[in-house]
């Protein structure tokens, strides 16, 4: 049975908090077992990271946005940014970026509206296969988007080294906004994230928006964006 099958796109929103709404979304993945039954990414992708097969799954989801936005060229002016994730794995494989480049080259215009994301851990862990992969994305015209910041280590220095475009803020902050149990160092943490984000030029998107406190809060913290179930749960992409 061939992994990519099984494999379902998703989209979830990404709603600037202030502002005119702009169609921004993510490109989630799902995978359906034989007896129809959806799987979340937690459940699957461990698995194909440890026997090295994750990177079929970043090769079908590229390969499925190009083959969408070709196909719907209308779709593709009224979108404003598709963020589309890489693994650690395809980020220090030459061979991806080659496919990568390849089929953007073959899709003129797509780049431009496509935002790759990555984990922060996997971006510096490999960060000089990063620093290449980021480079040839944006001569491309991708923007670049750093997922769960604020849970590993990336540094200034880092950050100044990475022409990065957006900062995901991870949901764990988000969701200790709200509450008495460490609610003034989420608080204090993303305060630093924007100022931090806000000094280098970079946009920010809080993850994992369930509330209406919480929406508030990272608006009136000077959050650009949030991605959340209360302002959109995923839902399942046609197929081309």
């Amino acid at each position: 049975w061939v992994i990519e099958a099984g494999l379902v796109r998703y989209a979830q929103r990404i709603e600037p908090l202030e502002g005119p709404p702009r169609l921004q979304y993510e490109v989630l993945v799902r995978l359906r077992d034989r007896e129809g039954r959806l799987h979340a990414p937690g459940v699957f992708l461990p698995a194909m990271e440890r026997y090295g097969q994750v990177m079929a799954v970043d090769r079908f989801v590229l390969m499925a946005v190009c083959r969408h936005f070709a196909r719907n060229p209308g779709r593709l002016a009224g979108v404003e940014l598709c963020h589309v994730n890489v693994s650690a794995q395809s980020v220090a494989d030459p061979a991806f970026l080659e496919h990568a480049g390849a089929l953007l080259d073959r899709h003129p215009g797509v780049g431009a509206r496509l935002c790759f994301e990555s984990a922060e851990t996997a971006v510096i862990a490999n960060l000089d296969d990063a620093c290449r992969f980021v480079e040839a994305m944006r001569v491309r015209g991708c923007r670049i988007a750093l997922d769960d910041f604020g849970t590993g280590y990336a540094s200034l220095t880092h950050l100044r080294h990475l022409p990065i475009d957006r900062l995901k803020i991870d949901r764990s902050f988000v969701s200790a906004l709200e509450g008495d149990g460490g609610r003034q160092e989420s608080l204090a943490l993303v305060r630093a994230i924007l100022a931090l984000a806000g000094t280098l030029g970079i946009e920010t998107v809080g993850e994992g928006v369930e509330t209406e406190a919480q929406r508030r809060i990272l608006h009136e913290l000077g959050c650009s964006c949030g991605q959340g179930f209360l302002l959109g749960r995923p839902a399942e992409r046609r197929r081309d």
